[in-house]
Parts: structure tokens; C-alpha cells; sequence
């Protein structure tokens, strides 16, 4: 979300197409807008989400209602008309072509309608409420530890160990697996780390490390490199790297990034594009 137009820039490049975008959740180092105090005297303005309904006005943000009022108060301009609340009776997932499907799950926590986006049930998009070794913070607006302690427990927890864990934040580790997360990280009955896990800063863009328990990318074990190689071969069996895929009925081929941003850079904003075009 940081350009936006030099995104957007690179998808035309590539023959792609955005087709929509869906937000993890509300904060301003994600979706852009006014920040609230005291990030509004910070000397940069991230665009985000406003600039790019504004640059693509056939698109909708899938955005969970929880969030939606924080984003209209920072960005005036995303009107209603633009929003499909997720985690609802009647949009639970998101369908691209004929072999993906991203399914929305609804991780409250770091925010009250952060939600993660669940691909193919083999890659997940998880926002700023799992990063590699510990989690998001819970002392901003609209954080719960409680919440975030059953997301972490009982939601994310409760998924396969294959699936691969793409974070909103690249600190230290671009990706993990939900395995690794429940052996070294804050998933499962252990929430190994949660109890130090108080934060990520917006501000200085780092991590809070308050425990030398907590895991870091020179941490992870040989095993647990053969781990993440098997849950990418399973990715790979129905994408390409970095991206899922498919074919419509049509015959036109489709791309998605599955990256935290607009395109495949990880770890620095909460926007995801599906892209279409010819192959």
C-alpha cells in the first residue's frame, strides 16, 4: 500500500488484472488514511486503500464489518457502496476461477474484524494477527489478549500444520508454517511466547522482542526446513510459487498474488490483488 501506482504499474506490465482486494484490518500502516495519535505526526502519509479503489473504481475491498467503521473514519472517501463485509452468512469465501477459493476467517485480537484469508486451505495470508514467533499487539484500539488468545488457541490452532503462514510483517522471517507456529510460536494449547509477545511497533516498524524464547529465522531447525518444504510442494500442486492460479471456463488464465500487499512483496501492508490475464 506504500505505492500504489508503481504497483499498479507493474500488474499492467505483467498483463494482469486486479480484481479485488481484501484488507486484514483497519490500521493506517496497512490501508492508508488519517492516523490517530500519536502516528498523525508521522512525516509520511501511506495512500492505500482510498488511492486504490480510486485508481480501479470496478473493485470492491472485502473488508470484516468490525473494521469497516475504523477504515470509513481514516478514509471518508471508501463509501459503503465500495464494501463486502466478510465473515457473513452469504460471503464466507471469495472464488477465482474454477480452482481457487480463498476462505475469510475472522481472527479477532489485534483488532475486533481482523481476519485472515485462507487459500486453497493450503496458504494463509494472516495479517498482523500470526507473525513468525509471536503475534500482534493487543494494547491498541480495539485489541483483546483474551480475543486474541482464543484466535490464537482455538481458530488459527485448530488448522493444518502443512499450511504455510504468509504474515502482514516480514520481521526476521518472511514465511512459517502453522506447525512450526504451534512448536516454537503462539498457536495451540501451549501459546508458546504469547505471554511476550507485546508487539509490533507501527511506529518504528520492528518488533518488541521481549524473550529470548521467541523464534527467529536462524532459529528454525533443519526438520522444520524440511517441514516447510513439504507444505510448498503441497502448494505448488495447485499454484505457482508466490501466487495461486487457475483457469476459467473460458480458457483465461488468472493469477493471484499471495502476498500480505497488492502484488507478491511480503510484509508491508494488509491488501491482497487477484489478477487476470491472458498467459
Amino acid at each position: 500500500c506504500w505505492d500504489v501506482d508503481g504497483i499498479l504499474s507493474v500488474i499492467r506490465r505483467e498483463g494482469y488484472r486486479v480484481v479485488a482486494t481484501l484488507v486484514t484490518h483497519y490500521h493506517f500502516d496497512h490501508v492508508g488514511g488519517a492516523p490517530p495519535p500519536p502516528y498523525d505526526t508521522l512525516p509520511i502519509k501511506v495512500s492505500g486503500l482510498a488511492t486504490l479503489l480510486k485508481r480501479l473504481p470496478h473493485i470492491k475491498a472485502y473488508i470484516h464489518p468490525l473494521d469497516i467503521p475504523y477504515i470509513q473514519q481514516a478514509n471518508p472517501s471508501v463509501l459503503t457502496s465500495r464494501i463486502v463485509p466478510t465473515c457473513t452468512e452469504t460471503t464466507t469465501t471469495l472464488n477465482l476461477g474454477a480452482r481457487t477459493t480463498i476462505r475469510f476467517i475472522h481472527c479477532p485480537g489485534h483488532t475486533p474484524g481482523s481476519q485472515a484469508m485462507l487459500v486453497n486451505e493450503c496458504r494463509l495470508l494472516s495479517g498482523d494477527t500470526l507473525l513468525c514467533g509471536l503475534c500482534g499487539r493487543t494494547d491498541l484500539a480495539g485489541g483483546s489478549k483474551a480475543e486474541m488468545e482464543h484466535t490464537l488457541r482455538h481458530v488459527l490452532g485448530g488448522l493444518d500444520d502443512h499450511i504455510v503462514v504468509m504474515p502482514g510483517h516480514n520481521y526476521g522471517s518472511e514465511w512459517s508454517t502453522i506447525g512450526i507456529e504451534k512448536d516454537k510460536g503462539c498457536l495451540g494449547e501451549d501459546l508458546v511466547g504469547f505471554g511476550y509477545m507485546h508487539g509490533h511497533s507501527h511506529n518504528g516498524g520492528t518488533h518488541q522482542m521481549l524473550s529470548s524464547d521467541i523464534k527467529s529465522s536462524s532459529d528454525i531447525k533443519s526438520s522444520d526446513t524440511q517441514s516447510l518444504r513439504s507444505s510448498v510442494d503441497t502448494v505448488r500442486s495447485t499454484s505457482t510459487a508466490g501466487s495461486g492460479g487457475g483457469n476459467d471456463k473460458n480458457g483465461s488464465s488468472w493469477s493471484l498474488s499471495l502476498s500480505s500487499t497488492l502484488t507478491t512483496t511480503t510484509g508491508t501492508g494488509s491488501y491482497m490483488s487477484g489478477k487476470r490475464g491472458k498467459k
